[in-house]
């Protein structure tokens, strides 16, 4: 193998490598992943798997990470996902997902009265 295959060899991995820990990859409305680090949106909960609006909460945030977004970092949850608000172009993604009805405020607890208040607003707005 001469210089030049060694350099490009070198040069493929370093650009596969940058793919990789650059790729987003959503693993549902309020987690994803980059690289090797998973993050998960501050403040909100969205539906599970097996809940209603999974795949919509799902989809509406991998469209938000597609094109770029800053991530403004609020510590570790107990699982040690990085606690994240993501934003893009003055647009807040966890305050987008609230008035879009695909994610409910969370501040460690949710409490019945906030679902029912995310409730009573989302069932009034779409009717």
């Amino acid at each position: 193998m001469n210089n030049t295959q060694s350099i490009l060899i070198l040069l493929i991995i370093l650009l596969v490598s940058i793919y990789l820990f650059n790729r987003v990859q959503c693993i549902d409305g309020d987690t994803f992943k980059q690289g090797l680090i998973t993050y998960r949106l501050s403040y909100i909960d969205t539906p599970e798997f097996n809940e209603a609006t999974y795949n919509a909460a799902k989809n509406y945030t991998c469209q938000f990470l597609k094109n770029g977004f800053k991530l403004k970092k609020y510590g570790k949850d107990k699982y040690q996902r990085t606690l994240v608000v993501v934003s893009r172009n003055n647009k807040n993604l966890n305050e987008e997902l609230i008035k879009s009805c695909l994610a409910i405020p969370f501040y460690g607890k949710t409490t019945n009265q906030i679902i029912k208040l995310y409730d009573d607003r989302c069932t009034m707005s779409k009717l």
